[in-house]
C-alpha cells in the first residue's frame, strides 16, 4: 500500500503565566494564557485587559513567557478535502487595485 503525502506546519504558539489582580477583592493569582505566534509582554498585557474590560480584574504582569513549536499535520487527501482555494500569491485584490 502506497504511503500518503502529509501536508505539514509548524505553529509557534506562546504560552503566558500572567499575574493578575482583582482590583474589588484585592485577589492576585497566576493565570495561563496560550496566543498563536509569539508577542511581546506589553501586546499581551493588552490583549488579556481587552478581555476583562467588563469585570473588576486586571492583568498587572507577565511572570514568564514560553515559547512553543508544535509540528501539525494533515492527509494531503483531507487538506483537498477541507482547504479551500486562494488567489495566487502576489495577486491584488479588487479595493487594492483602485
Amino acid at each position: 500500500m502506497k504511503k500518503e503525502k502529509i501536508i505539514t506546519r509548524t505553529v509557534v504558539s506562546t504560552e503566558y503565566t500572567v499575574m493578575c489582580v482583582d482590583v474589588a477583592s484585592a485577589k492576585v493569582d497566576n493565570r495561563l494564557y496560550s496566543f498563536v505566534g509569539v508577542r511581546d509582554d506589553a501586546k499581551c498585557l493588552s490583549i488579556i485587559n481587552d478581555m476583562y474590560k467588563e469585570t473588576t480584574e486586571k492583568a498587572v504582569a507577565v511572570v514568564s513567557a514560553v515559547e512553543t513549536e508544535t509540528l501539525y499535520g494533515l492527509a494531503e487527501s483531507d487538506f483537498i478535502r477541507y482547504g479551500f482555494v486562494l488567489p495566487p500569491r502576489g495577486a491584488k485584490k479588487e479595493s487594492e487595485e483602485e
